[in-house]
């Protein structure tokens, strides 16, 4: 009798998400080719029933009875037998199922690290052809000028709501079909999302993922942090992120000591920062700047920005 070349485990699930029941064990042979009970299939090799618990997605280590113990290498059983049991429908469910559980587990664990951990790098970061210019900072190091500028210029109720500005979204979609200037309704809690896990540009999938992260942000990081983040990877110039490197790019000094002026001229150029000027603004961009300047008061008066200090 041969000895045993490769095999095989063959799982069977009852339900998708449930531990499985080892259904049969596929063997092949280093010698003669003689099946263990005379039964060949397509494979060349033979059918040995066994039983026991093993994990959804684990991968499985067995052995097959004595003398079948030599030579054992793990394989596919595609690679013996040629097929499965479960049907193709049934195999593509269960490798997107493995992919969605994987994606979510992955993605939770970055938003875990992420809530202490300084982001080192962001994919707008890596695919700027010109470079990469950024010193993260804590929100402490950060004047309270320009949080109270971005929250002025980007999202005024940046403290009331989830996430979500359903109202700035809907708004935003009206005005972009009547046509004019392109608006987006993005809070800063969704920016900071798309800034730190994903990519830029548009598209229904984009902004699916978009709306994941920025849920899971909302409910694990809270707004002080959120807000930190964003301050640290929004593009703030050309190959420039963060407040305190554009800080230093525009007006030479820290971005712990920005005036109002200074402030408002950073948050209204960081939709377009490469289009943007902040020394120099002119015309539209000038006055959006002087309006921003004058609703800093406001928003700190009216507490838009509590929950940043709380």
């Amino acid at each position: 009798m041969g000895q045993v070349r490769e095999i095989a485990v063959i799982i069977r699930f009852d339900r998708l998400g449930e531990s499985g029941m080892i259904d049969r064990v596929i063997v092949g042979h280093c010698g003669s080719g003689q099946t263990h009970d005379g039964k060949r299939d397509g494979g060349g090799g033979s059918v040995v029933k066994a039983h026991g618990q093993i994990p959804l997605f684990g991968r499985i280590e067995a052995r097959a009875p004595q003398p079948y113990n030599k030579c054992l290498q793990r394989l596919s059983c595609q690679r013996i037998c040629g097929v499965m049991d479960r049907p193709l429908p049934l195999r593509i469910a269960r490798i997107f199922a493995q992919a969605i559980l994987w994606f979510i587990g992955i993605s939770l664990l970055l938003v875990l690290v992420f809530k202490w951990v300084p982001v080192p790098v962001t994919a707008t970061m890596l695919m700027d052809e010109n470079g990469i210019t950024k010193d993260w900072e804590s929100l402490d190091n950060i004047d309270p000028n320009l949080v109270a500028a971005v929250i002025a210029a980007e999202d005024s109720k940046f403290c009331t709501h989830w996430g979500f500005d359903t109202e700035a979204i809907e708004q935003a979609a009206r005005e972009n079909a009547e046509g004019g200037r392109i608006r987006g309704g993005s809070t800063i809690s969704q920016q900071t999302a798309k800034n730190v896990f994903l990519w830029q540009g548009g598209g229904y999938f984009r902004k699916g993922l978009e709306a994941w992260f920025t849920f899971w942000i909302e409910a694990v990081w809270g707004k002080r942090r959120i807000m930190e983040v964003y301050l640290n990877v929004a593009e703030t110039g050309i190959g420039t992120y963060g407040a305190e490197a554009g800080a230093q790019r525009y007006f030479g000094k820290s971005a712990a000591r920005l005036s109002p002026d200074e402030a408002s001229r950073m948050a209204v150029a960081l939709p377009q920062p490469k289009k943007r000027a902040v020394r120099n603004p002119g015309g539209w961009l000038a006055r959006h700047g002087n309006s921003v300047e004058r609703r800093i008061n406001v928003v700190k008066g009216d507490g838009l920005d509590d929950c940043v200090y709380e």
